[in-house]
């Protein structure tokens, strides 16, 4: 058969026997692994590689069905098991050849089947006994069992599923069964041996977190000895002998005890007095309608608590009532750190420390030790802390210590559990003055006298803001008026005596009949009419108090209106909102350069339009000139006629410290950049 026919027939008989989840699992066989011939070698093969080896086992018998389809085998190694859609059809005792590929499983390695055939039947398996120990180490798992117990609790876990606790020897041991047993209430208390399969719970980590073994039905039951008809018939067992070296060990029956109930159930434990000792027993049940002083009887298991011996899995009836017992002891009793009283009603005082925000516990501070006293079900009365308060409950032994020269056990730490509200009792209420408040009036004492301080330090900065102010507006009025009358002194000297001269040139132009000498004499007047512009344009600048108290982009504005009404080109201007303060020097520098770049486009460009832009980006900010005129050749036209104030833009941008970019080409316009770096703000 050719090979491709061949995979596909192992594909469809794995079709047939698995869930599709399980197919897309399917791992590859390593054609170097040897086959694997025994169960024992499918189970304990290290799963060390993604490759899987060939199975093929000549005999094994089953041994166990579960409702999933799993099939669980052994042979004369050990155990294992398979999954296949034909479970039912299949039988405990019939004798199976397999063939197929390994898979690791959770525990154990399975088996992924190719083939299977049934070899013949026979009577169902014999179980091998155990112990719960045996359990424990796994070497035992989807093996056939049987182990001896006695019935401990039964509860239905589903419509047809149950479980079963069952003392055995060396603890407690669970049965799960697929169909529960008709009546498995009956199974309490009764010595019954039960075959199944040892299987547990298994963590992520392929480890056994604990056994448990699984039953088909109530016909995996064997009951050796029945529970008494009368179980409250039996005698009673005084509670020094409760949990003596004769019982420890062993997988024990219920036993009775009787005594006095010290209050109703609390957090599913009764305390039960008997003469001068009392125990702890968890119910199986609630108890409704127990009260403290009932006389009961109690059956349950016994088993070590945290300290001493108690009953478990317990169920108690009433059999008369009486007075409500008396505590242990009374408050002060130097004895109340005894192991005695483990488990009996007591009465503490103390002083409240701290009552949880959940209203079920209050920190107390005795003058031994420090304890927790709770309530289950119901909040606490609510108490101030350093009240103090009268306690009565059951005393609970909560960590034990034991010491390497010693062979006693004794309490390292206690618990106090109420009964009801009217185990408290407030004695007294906390002095109004105590340490709390006084560090509370002293926190405030402090805070005042930080915030005078405080409030001084700030009005210290206040006054001296506000001094500097004052200084600052004196200096900005005296140089405002220096300003002024430097500004008159300009107008009324200098720029009169130049208007003088630009008259007399004006007159003198037209005698001359020389042309070398006339074309001096309008060069002449050319320069004069710029002293003139410079002129006015300085006094302006002295006159122009925004240029100093408005910030740049509302002087540069201002600036740009004063130059549109000098002249038809449209001058455009835009800023950014939000730009970055500069000191004065340095916002006069930018304006003069604005003024010179855009007077130089009015006077030399012949533009259309004029854009003055203002912007800013992180670390600079950016000056902006442009033009649509003429342009010029920047290398060769930077001192001659008419670009006098480049070099004066250049100075003056050297003084900032900042850069100055000049970009333009014969009719392309030309654009003047200034780049000055800002400081980031902290």
């Amino acid at each position: 058969m050719p090979r491709f026919l061949k995979k596909a027939a192992l594909l469809f008989l794995l079709s047939a026997c698995f869930p599709g989840d399980l197919l897309a699992q399917t791992p590859k066989i390593d054609p170097k692994a040897p086959v694997l011939t025994t169960a024992s070698a499918i189970a304990r093969l290290p799963n060390t590689s993604l490759l899987q080896p060939a199975v093929s086992l000549a005999s094994a018998t089953i041994t166990f069905i579960d409702p999933n389809g799993t099939t669980f085998i052994r042979d004369e190694s050990g155990a294992t098991f398979f999954r296949s859609s034909r479970s039912s059809s299949y039988q405990p005792g019939q004798m199976i050849s397999i063939k197929g590929v390994r898979f690791p499983g959770l525990y154990i390695g399975g088996i992924i089947p190719s083939k299977v055939d049934v070899l013949s039947a026979g009577p169902p398996p014999q179980p091998r006994t155990l112990t719960l120990r045996e359990l424990e180490t796994g070497q035992h798992h989807y093996e056939f069992v049987e182990v001896t117990g006695v019935g401990r609790s039964f509860e239905l876990t589903g419509e047809t599923t149950g479980k079963l606790r069952l003392n055995v020897e060396g603890g407690i041991l669970e049965v799960q069964f697929d169909q529960a047993p008709e009546d498995g209430s009956s199974l309490v208390d009764a010595e019954v041996r039960i075959r199944g399969l040892a299987a547990g719970a298994i963590n992520d980590h392929r480890q056994l977190v604990y056994p448990y073994l699984r039953a088909s039905d109530g016909n995996s039951i064997t009951v050796i000895q029945s529970p008494p008809a009368d179980p409250y018939g039996t005698a009673d067992t005084p509670l020094s002998s409760l949990f003596d070296f004769a019982r420890a060990g062993a997988a024990s029956h219920r036993v009775k005890i009787s005594g006095t109930a010290l209050g109703p159930q609390i957090h599913g434990s009764v305390f039960i007095r008997q003469d001068n000792r009392s125990v702890r027993v968890i119910m199986a049940g609630p108890s409704p309608g127990l009260r403290a002083g009932d006389h009961v009887e109690a059956l349950g298991f016994p088993e070590m608590g945290g300290f001493s011996a108690m009953l478990a899995d317990a169920t108690l009836r009433v059999t008369s009532h009486g007075q409500a017992p008396p505590p242990a002891i009374k408050p002060g009793a130097t004895q109340i750190n005894s192991g005695a009283l483990d488990a009996d009603l007591v009465t503490i005082e103390g002083t409240v420390i701290q009552q949880l925000a959940d209203d079920s516990t209050f920190i107390i501070r005795t003058p031994t030790d420090t304890l927790r006293i709770i309530s289950h079900g119901w909040k606490l009365p609510p108490v101030d802390p350093g009240s103090e308060a009268r306690f009565t409950g059951i005393w609970l032994v909560k960590e034990v210590r034991s010491t390497s020269r010693s062979y006693r056990a004794a309490p390292a730490a206690h618990e106090l559990w109420l009964r009801s509200p009217d185990d408290v009792t407030l004695l007294s209420a906390p002095s109004w003055w105590n340490s709390t408040k006084l560090s509370i009036m002293l926190g405030v004492v402090a805070g005042a006298a930080l915030l005078v301080l405080v409030w001084a330090a700030v009005l210290q900065r206040q006054v001296a803001r506000q001094v500097k102010i004052i200084e600052v507006k004196a200096q900005r009025e005296a140089m405002i008026e220096e300003r002024q009358r430097i500004a008159r002194e300009f107008h009324d000297t200098l720029e009169q005596e130049l208007a003088g001269l630009s008259l007399r040139l004006d007159a003198a132009v037209p005698r001359v009949a020389d042309e070398k000498a006339k074309g001096l004499l309008d060069q002449l007047r050319k320069l004069l009419f710029r002293l003139q512009t410079e002129t006015r344009d300085f006094v302006w600048d002295l006159r122009d108090e925004s240029q100093h108290s408005e910030p740049l982009e509302t002087s540069l504005g201002i600036l740009i209106d004063h130059l549109q009404t000098t002249t038809v080109i449209p001058l455009d201007y835009s800023a950014m909102a939000d730009l970055p303060a500069v000191p004065p020097l340095v916002q006069h520098h930018l304006l003069r350069i604005a003024r010179e770049a855009v007077n130089n486009a009015i006077k030399y460009s012949s533009a259309k339009r004029v854009r003055i832009s203002l912007t800013h980006a992180p670390g600079a900010m950016h000056l902006k000139v442009e033009d649509d005129g003429a342009g010029f050749d920047v290398g060769g036209k930077s001192n001659a006629s008419g670009h006098f104030g480049l070099q004066g833009m250049k100075e003056r941008v050297r003084k900032l410290g900042a850069e100055l970019d000049i970009r333009s080409k014969p009719g392309e316009g030309a654009c003047v950049e200034v780049v000055l770096a800002i400081p980031s703000a902290a």
